[in-house]
């Protein structure tokens, strides 16, 4: 009796530890811009999907910086011209989705649990969340140090969701199972 209560204490263990190690496997996290050479005062317009995004640097210059940046890419350029971005929702008769805009002074916005900028003290962020037939949601944050730093997070359907939980599940209790069983059979002899 007590060796499957080994085996069925380390399935049940193997299960349990899966899920959070499989949430933070898939957590979307910040990511720097690094590769903007210069520091930024400004953030003045964000893409849906955060494709381009617009700022304003120290020395008052307007550029254009696109996401994500390839090596043999050019990924920044001057200008004069900034697109006028309406905060709130409307509707893009192109794509035909909703965009809602918003700007948080010193944070950004919660939209589905955005993980926060840790360590960082935001000036201003851009959030844009695209409505189709998924979510995805873009914030760009300007930290008190002129660094850029964006969350780029397309919208994972609940059911896929909960599969991949099941699976982990699956696949730790699977592992737990084996760790009991070869505990057992080592014990024996």
């Amino acid at each position: 009796m007590r060796k499957v209560l080994i085996v069925i204490g380390w399935i049940i263990l193997g299960g349990v530890l899966s899920i959070p190690l499989y949430s933070l496997s898939t957590t979307v996290l910040w990511k720097r811009v690094d590769y903007f050479p210069f520091p930024v005062n400004n953030l003045l317009a964000l893409k849906p999907f955060g494709e381009e995004f617009w700022v304003k640097t120290s020395t008052n210059e307007i550029y254009k910086i696109s996401y994500p940046c390839l090596e043999e890419q050019l990924c920044w350029e001057k200008t004069d011209v900034i697109p006028s971005l309406t905060l709130g929702e409307y509707l893009d008769e192109e794509a035909h989705e909703y965009i809602e805009y918003s700007i948080g002074e010193g944070e950004c916005e919660t939209y589905h649990n955005i993980t926060p900028l840790f360590g960082k003290k935001i000036v201003i962020c851009l959030t844009s969340v695209a409505k189709a037939e998924s979510f995805y949601i873009v914030s760009l944050a300007l930290t008190d140090t002129n660094e850029l730093w964006i969350f780029d997070k397309p919208w994972v359907s609940p059911y896929t969701l909960m599969n991949n939980i099941f699976m982990s599940f699956c696949l730790g209790s699977s592992i737990g199972f084996s760790i009991g069983l070869l505990l057992v059979i080592r014990t024996k002899s």
